[in-house]
Formats: structure tokens, sequence, C-alpha cells
């Protein structure tokens, strides 16, 4: 299944004050040191705590130590908005939030969600309007009546926008619960319900319309979907590892994510390891049998119970600390890689690599990760990727501003004319 972000657009996050981008699969985010690509990947992280809160109640600032810390300039009276256009079960997807933390309050003003030739969902403070596309529901009316006699749903409202006075606190892509679904007979129409909540006592049912089911023939609704796209795990943002944590024995569990400083990954990859009777999966195997062909993956189990990886290259067990700092960070992406997020984010892709590791992992990004976006200073990745590939970030004043280059083929033969690479036009000239 195909998923895919295709553009985001960013305000006032940080010193993106205006801020749009067309994405591709692969994307690499260069500029010079506070020109601003960290912070395109740490919007990312802000945009996850926000619709995932990891407390109650919800405060998605405390990473930066505040919301004056990455709001533009410092200013709380400006929201941080931002809109994505993404891809989910082959429909486009846009969604739209406008966020304010001033007085040290978390709030949503704004939210707008959009399925192309389907409906469409704004709220603000305190309603929420949905919106059904025509054309849909006329060329469903039939099946839409069909479902007339379902208990949960009043096909009168299907075909006039209604709006719900509520009190509403979090992302309506937050709360969903008590799914029903009618489906027709070809299965090309499911309906379906969610709840929009502040509290548990206080639920609120807004229907919806979904032509997407599964293979089995199991209704799929579409906004978990839509919400699995942009929470927890389906975002993966590394940065610099934790290589102590790492080399140090773990607790066996069941950890599925994979932290931003390389926490679980050997339990993942334990894991895998047990459930394949003593395999890694093929990603990370085949990249490991070219890439350190005489090494070997296996795991130790501490006298307490915990587990280590254990490396053996040919007959020689090594130790941690003999271990290549390298070998840890490429253990790391291609477990990301497995794990199938929607967005793959890496700060530094270059740190710790060799040049033939680098030019491995550029490949998968190119042809079996998901969208992925990553910073790089270093010349040997800008000229290793197509120019196509890369997002150039400038700072101006307290802005980062950012282009594409325009005519990439163009680009490639002035510098073939004048015997340069693309990292030297960035370096000494303007690429």
């Amino acid at each position: 299944m195909e998923e895919r972000l295709e553009s985001i657009h960013i305000e006032n996050f940080k010193s993106l004050k205006k801020f749009d981008i067309e994405l591709g699969r692969f994307n690499v985010l260069i500029g010079s040191n506070g020109s601003g690509k960290t912070n395109v990947l740490e919007f990312f992280k802000f945009v996850n705590l926000c619709i995932n809160p990891r407390r109650d109640p919800p405060y998605p600032f405390t990473p930066w130590w505040g919301f004056n810390n990455i709001v533009y300039l410092g200013r709380e009276d400006l929201p941080i908005s931002f809109e994505m256009k993404y891809t989910v079960l082959n429909k486009e997807m846009k969604y739209l939030a406008s966020i304010s933390g001033s007085a040290g309050k978390f709030s949503f003003l704004a939210e707008k969600f959009s399925v192309s030739d389907l409906l469409r969902i704004e709220r603000d403070y305190s309603s929420i309007e949905y919106h059904f596309e025509k054309e849909f529901l006329e060329k469903n009316k039939e099946i839409i009546q069909e479902a007339g006699n379902h208990p949960h749903i009043n096909t009168e409202e299907l075909f006039s926008p209604k709006v719900h006075d509520i009190p509403v606190f979090r992302s309506l892509l937050k709360h969903h619960s008590g799914w029903s679904a009618v489906h027709s007979k070809d299965m090309k129409v499911c309906f379906g319900q969610f709840n929009v909540s502040d509290n548990l006592q206080n639920r609120n049912i807004v229907p919806f319309i979904s032509p997407i089911v599964t293979q089995n023939n199991i209704p799929n609704p579409l906004l978990p979907s839509v919400q699995d796209f942009l929470t927890n795990s389906r975002i993966i943002f590394l940065r610099q590892l934790n290589l102590d944590l790492i080399r140090q024995p773990s607790p066996i569990g069941n950890s599925g994510s994979l932290g931003e400083d390389g926490k679980g990954l050997v339990n993942i990859l334990f894991n895998w390891y047990t459930q394949k009777g003593g395999r890694l999966p093929h990603l990370i195997s085949t990249a490991l049998e070219e890439l350190f062909p005489n090494w070997q993956i296996t795991f130790k189990v501490t006298d307490d119970g915990r587990i280590m990886l254990n490396i053996v290259d040919g007959e020689l067990a090594l130790s941690p600390t003999s271990i290549p700092d390298g070998f840890y960070k490429l253990l790391a992406i291609l477990t990301a890689i497995e794990l199938k997020p929607s967005i793959l984010l890496i700060d530094e892709v270059e740190t710790s690599l060799h040049a033939k590791i680098i030019e491995y992992l550029i490949s998968l990004f190119k042809t079996v990760a998901p969208t992925t976006i990553v910073t790089t200073h270093s010349p040997l990745v800008i000229d290793l990727v197509d120019l196509e590939d890369l997002i150039l970030l400038e700072r101006i004043g307290f802005d980062t501003n950012v282009h594409k280059i325009q005519d990439p083929q163009e680009m490639r033969e002035h510098l073939v004319e004048k015997g340069i690479t693309p990292s030297e036009s960035w370096l000494y000239a303007k690429l």
C-alpha cells in the first residue's frame, strides 16, 4: 500500500516563518549551520506530539522547554500552523491545523481535513462542520439509502452539512471509537462513525463514509488510517545515537518503537531474530552480507535475563567497545526502514558512515524506504544523490528560505561544462 507525503506548508515554527516545499520519495536538506534544516525535522516531532499527546493534559512543547522556544521570534501571540498533503490508501488527503501555546495553554485553534472526492471536515474551537462531496453522494445514493435502517446512521444528515456545537478539547483525529459499518455488495463503500469528545462521559458522534476496504473484505475505516500516518511509530526520527545505551544489556521486552537516540533498537532486532528462528529480516541480512560480509549477529542473554548484541567477525567475538559507531548507525537506519514508517527523518545522515555504506543506503531510500527526509553537510552525499532530490535552505535574517533546483537537467549540463561537482557549486558558488 503506497503512502506518500507530497508537500508541507509550515508557518511560525522556529525559523520557518512561511515554509513551502514539494517532496519526492527521497529528500536531502542542505544548508549552512543554523539555516533551519533540523527545524524541518523537528516540525514532524512537534506534529506527532500534538496529535498523539503523551501526557494529560497535553503539552507538546516540553522537549523545547516551552511554546516560546518554538514559535517564530518567541511571539506567543502567533499560532503555529501547518498543512500536509499526502496519499493514503490511494486517496489524496489534506490536513491543516493551527495551534496555540499562549499563556502556557496548548490548544487547537482550528483543523481542516479533506479526502479527495469524498469529504471535508472543518473544526474551530467549539464546533465541527462536515461536508460530503456531492458527486460521491449522488454516485452512491442507492447504497446510502440501503443503510437507512442502520441504527447508527442517519442518512438524511449525510446529504447536508451539519454543525455540532461541542466543547472539543483535543485533535479530532485523536478520538475515535465504536466503529460500525455497512458496505455494498461490491465492497466499494463502507459507512462508519467516530467520536469526538473532551472526556469519556461527553461523546459526540460524527458519521463518515469511506470507500476503502481491505483485501479480506473487512471494512477498513479511513480516519484511523490517516491518524496512523501521522502518529506514534509511523514517524521515525533518527539523530545522534546513544551508543552507550545500545551497547549496554537491555531488558527483554516487546518494544516496537525506535527512539531518536536508538533506544529500542536491540529489543526490536532480538524480537525479529527470535520470531524468524535465528534470522533477521531480509533487508537487514542482505545489507550486512554486502557491507560486513564476515560479521554475524547473534544475541547474548545475561545472567539476570537481559540481552546484548553479539557480533562475531569470523571466529572472533567482538566486544561492544570494539564495534564501530557506523555499524550501529547502519543497523538503526536499516531497522527504521524495515519498521515501514510513513515518514523517515534522519539528521546528519552521513555521520560515522563510510562512503560505500552511504551509497548503499541512498539506493534503499530511493527504492524501498518510505518518504525520507535527511539533512547533510557532506559534499559526498550531495554528489551521490540526484539534483532533483536536493532541497536548499538559506537563513536570511531570522527566516529560513527554501528552494529546489528549477531545471535539474540544465544544471547538470552546466556543471559538466564547467567541470565541477554539485557540491563544489554549492560550496563555492550557488547551486
